[in-house]
């Protein structure tokens, strides 16, 4: 039975199954029965999707007038499906640690020279260096050492440089 599986997609012929109660059915089809317009406006779609292209503009080239119209030709495989998945498991565990992940008091905000939270969020957006330096000077007031010299370890030189001289200046 694998084998002519097997056969059939290195021929380039399409397997169909269809089930129907407990009955499941396999039909074997030459790819050109199959493939329509309809295939290749849904491949490009998706395809489109999966590439980055905003929906929006995505509408604008197939014409669709709403969304929720062009989403009903959109089909992510199992793959994609997963790889969306990891993309979220990756930033959970890489999202970006900041001093407000360790309660910074307002005292210490300012004396590090931070401005609040969403400040903070939208001026060092994407900057981990000076994130990182941030951490590393809130521990170093804190007097946690041990965090400190993790923090360090994560600076590039020019922005190790500088946390070096705010330590030297005893802040």
């Amino acid at each position: 039975m694998l084998i002519p599986f097997v056969a059939t997609i290195w021929t380039g012929d399409w397997i169909t199954e269809k089930q129907s109660g407990r009955t499941k059915m396999r039909e074997v089809h030459p790819k050109y029965e199959l493939l329509t317009s309809h295939v290749a406006r849904r491949t490009f779609v998706t395809m489109c999707l999966r590439k980055g292209m905003s929906p929006e503009d995505i509408r604008a080239v197939t014409g669709h007038t709403t969304a929720d119209m062009m989403m009903k030709y959109v089909k992510f495989d199992d793959e994609s499906k997963r790889e969306k998945m990891s993309i979220l498991n990756e930033n959970a565990q890489s999202g970006v640690e900041t001093v407000f992940d360790h309660s910074i008091t307002d005292d210490e905000r300012i004396r590090l020279g931070l401005p609040t939270r969403d400040a903070y969020f939208e001026f060092f957006e994407g900057d981990t260096a000076s994130v990182n330096a941030h951490l590393a000077v809130l521990a170093h007031i804190r007097g946690n050492f041990e965090a400190r010299a993790e923090y360090i370890k994560r600076l590039p030189a020019d922005k190790l440089n500088e946390v070096l001289e705010i330590f030297m200046k005893g802040i």
